[in-house]
Parts: structure tokens; C-alpha cells; sequence
């Protein structure tokens, strides 16, 4: 024989390592076999609202119908050899050593460390009996833990803990809250609390130069007389969302401009020295700001370009007597001259 157990109608229970069965002994003192085909049962305890009789065995904690009948497993959980069971108010089932201390398991079987440590006194197992412990009065009793002498300690159930999803539809400053009604065993409050979660916005791509101010030899190179940029930031954002556009330089101080979606797509960027600038963006929702984005080389060359030389009268154009005279009688005569930057336009005013 290895442990006992009781239910609601003073039915007494006996577990049998050897024979792998557990006897019910009625108030009469009729007994008869209960459930067979358990390796070594032990500890057990009674559901007494429910009849269900817990039965740790060296292959996990089974659970038997209300009037006998075919153990089924309720939980594969390896714990403290022959250890006892005990069941809550409300039907969560208590062991010892499935990998803590105590361990909770659900109507449902569900294991979850229930104590892991202490933090008061000395937990002990030396010379004491690590597999008993039982529930009364809202409180489970443990064997192994000394304080001031004692060889036996209860502490009421506490740290019962629940996970809640949060998942926003935009970025922003959120205020999630959460309230948790316990079910679980003892009388206790409900719980509630509220905590502020930022929701960063993705990182915007990198900003591009308007054709329109990207003046000079080429409309894509990014190299522009025009100290005032016109800037955007290509991609899909949410409405409401502020773009911010910075350009830095070194030596120089950072400037900005935003503008904000969807009745506005670009903004001008403050005077910008000459030189080369890196120009980044973010974007705000709901008072969160993203990363930075990649930054976009931009060049401000507002330096003059040099005056052509060698300006000369086409020969073709240069009619008369002479084709090197400078003297013709063609009123829209080609000219040419040298000196000029690559792509640069030369006018020549009448």
C-alpha cells in the first residue's frame, strides 16, 4: 500500500504499487477493485465535486471516471517519486517535483511551475519527507521547508499570472489595458492594470530630390544650384503621418521641413550652404517617430560657371568677300564658343 485518499461520501481509497491497482473501501467496509493497469501507483486525491480520482503513477498523473473505469492520462509530467497529490476548491490539481518545487496542474492537465524557490527561511529536504503536501482551509501545506525551527510551512496560493495579446492596427502611443478575474484556487481580487506601449512606424525609404530643383548638367544627379531643395519621400504611409525631412553636413547645422500626408507630399528645405549634404527623413503617427531612414547624398553648387572663351562667327555663316572677316549679310548667323562646362548652355545675347 502507498497512499490513501477519501471522497465526498467517505469512500476510502487505496493505492497498490505491487498489483499496478487501487481498491475502494465503502463506509460498510465492502471492498472491491477500483482501476487496474497502473505502473506503481501512489499518491492520490478525490475531486470531491466531481467524483474524478487523481492518480500519480511512474508515468505521469491519471485521472478515473466518477465510479471506476479506464484510467486515462492526465498529465505525461515526471515527478518526485510516490509523490502525494492535492486538489484546490476548484479543481487544480498540486504535486510535488515535476520539475519545481510545486507544480499547478489545470482541469485540463495543463502543468506550469507553481513554486520554483523561496525567498524567506531555508528550504531543506534533509531528513524530511519532500513528497507530501495537501490543501485545507485555501492553503496547500508542504513538507521540506524550515523556518524558526519549524518543519513544516504553508503558503496560500499567490502568482497566478495570465498573457495578453495586444495587437494595434497603426503606430502610435498606446495605452493597452488588461484585467484578470482569477478563477484559480483561493479568494482573490481581480486584478487590472495599464500599461503605455509605442508602436514605432516602419522606417520611411530614403528621400529624393524633385526634378524640378535638381538643376544643373544632369535632372538626376542630385547636384543642384538650388540652395532651397524641394523635397519628398517615395512609398505608401498611413493619412497622418508627419514626413520630416533633415539634411546634415559636416561643419554645418542640420535643417528641416515636414509636411504632412495626404494634402501634402514634399517640402523645401531651408538655405542650404554650399557642399555636400545628407539628406534622411522619418515619419511620425500618432506622436510615435520611426528610424531614420538611409540618407540621400545631395550637392548644392551654387558657384557660377565660367565665362565661355573663343567666341567665333561660323565659317558657313561669315559671307562676303571674306570668310574669316567677321563680316556677313546673314541675320541669324551660327556661332560658336569654347571653355564651357559639359552639357552647359551658352547663350549669346543680340
Amino acid at each position: 500500500i502507498c497512499a490513501l485518499a477519501i471522497d465526498a461520501s467517505d469512500n476510502l481509497y487505496v493505492s497498490r504499487k505491487s498489483p499496478g491497482t487501487i481498491a475502494r473501501i465503502t463506509p460498510a467496509g465492502v471492498v472491491t477493485t477500483y482501476a487496474t493497469g497502473l505502473t506503481s501507483p501512489c499518491g492520490m486525491v478525490v475531486n470531491k465535486s466531481t467524483g474524478v480520482l487523481y492518480v500519480h503513477t511512474t508515468s505521469g498523473i491519471y485521472s478515473i471516471p466518477s465510479g471506476g473505469g479506464t484510467p486515462a492520462l492526465f498529465s505525461s509530467a515526471t515527478c518526485t517519486s510516490n509523490t502525494n497529490l492535492a486538489i484546490d476548491d476548484v479543481g487544480f490539481v498540486y504535486a510535488r517535483g515535476c520539475g519545481a518545487i510545486v507544480n499547478q496542474f489545470s482541469p485540463a492537465g495543463v502543468n506550469r511551475a507553481y513554486l520554483t524557490s523561496v525567498t524567506t527561511g531555508t528550504w531543506t529536504t534533509a531528513g524530511q519527507n519532500t513528497r507530501d503536501l495537501g490543501w485545507f482551509g485555501g492553503r496547500i501545506y508542504i513538507n521540506g521547508w524550515s523556518i524558526d525551527g519549524g518543519a513544516r510551512w504553508f503558503f496560500s496560493p499567490s502568482g497566478f499570472s495570465a498573457t495578453a495579446t495586444y495587437t494595434p492596427a497603426t503606430p502610435g502611443l498606446k495605452s493597452a489595458s488588461a484585467s484578470l478575474a482569477p478563477t484559480n484556487a483561493g479568494s482573490f481580487s481581480p486584478s487590472s492594470g495599464t500599461r503605455s506601449i509605442t508602436v514605432t512606424p516602419a522606417t520611411p525609404s530614403a528621400p529624393d530630390l524633385a526634378a524640378s530643383s535638381d538643376l544643373g548638367s544632369s535632372a538626376t544627379d542630385n547636384v543642384t544650384s538650388d540652395a532651397t531643395p524641394t523635397m519628398s519621400v517615395p512609398g505608401t504611409y498611413v493619412d497622418g503621418a508627419v514626413i520630416t525631412i533633415t539634411a546634415a553636413r559636416s561643419g554645418a547645422t542640420s535643417v528641416s521641413c515636414t509636411y504632412t500626408l495626404p494634402g501634402q507630399t514634399s517640402c523645401d528645405l531651408p538655405t542650404l550652404s554650399a557642399g555636400t549634404w545628407t539628406v534622411t527623413a522619418t515619419q511620425t503617427v500618432g506622436g510615435a517617430t520611426s528610424a531614420a531612414s538611409s540618407g540621400l547624398s545631395v550637392t548644392i553648387d551654387t558657384t557660377a560657371p565660367s565665362a565661355p572663351t573663343g567666341l567665333d562667327l561660323a565659317t558657313a555663316s561669315d559671307t562676303g568677300t571674306s570668310s574669316t572677316d567677321n563680316v556677313t549679310r546673314i541675320t541669324t548667323p551660327t556661332m560658336s564658343a569654347a571653355g564651357g562646362a559639359a552639357n552647359a548652355t551658352v547663350t549669346h545675347p543680340p
